[in-house]
């Protein structure tokens, strides 16, 4: 079964879940996997997907109920003497970036879900959830001075 697929039937709680702030991490073949994907530690092989850290990853797996997720591996010797900081905000938000590139590209389709009015007591659907398939995904391609995301 493809990984993507297995993980989007867990739900939206896999994202940051008991606030986990790095639940995705780049592996080596540069594909973004969650947690429940990486071996135990640094065996992992894994690297922080924010572009500018790309730290090396260690998945933090405990068995005294702390939830799962990544952290990022202490520096090394070399990196402290050279005077490397780690200054790494955005690994999560590019994680999730990465990932939502990655299904969108495999699973070539999207659900948008329901809109809904409330009024006090009183909830309308105004349009009911939709699903979408599209034939192919380009990812991060020049479109004009633009570099969209994805071009579904």
């Amino acid at each position: 079964m493809d990984p993507l697929a297995a993980l989007s039937k867990i739900g939206h709680a896999f994202f940051a879940r008991d606030g986990v702030r790095l639940a995705f991490g780049k592996r080596w073949d540069g594909q973004i996997i969650h947690i429940s994907q990486a071996s135990r530690g640094s065996a992992c092989g894994c690297r922080c997907p924010a572009e500018n850290c790309g730290r090396r990853l260690v998945a933090r797996k405990p068995d005294d109920g702390i939830a799962h997720h990544f952290a990022h591996a202490r520096l090394t010797t070399a990196e402290l003497a050279a005077g490397i900081a780690p200054s790494c905000k955005h690994g999560n938000m590019t994680a999730l970036h990465h990932y939502a590139e990655q299904l969108l590209n495999r699973r070539k389709s999207l659900v948008l879900p329901p809109v809904q009015a409330t009024y006090g007591a009183r909830t309308k659907t105004i349009r009911e959830a939709k699903r979408f398939t599209f034939d192919s995904a380009i990812l991060e391609t020049m479109d004009g001075e633009t570099i969209p995301d994805v071009i579904l």
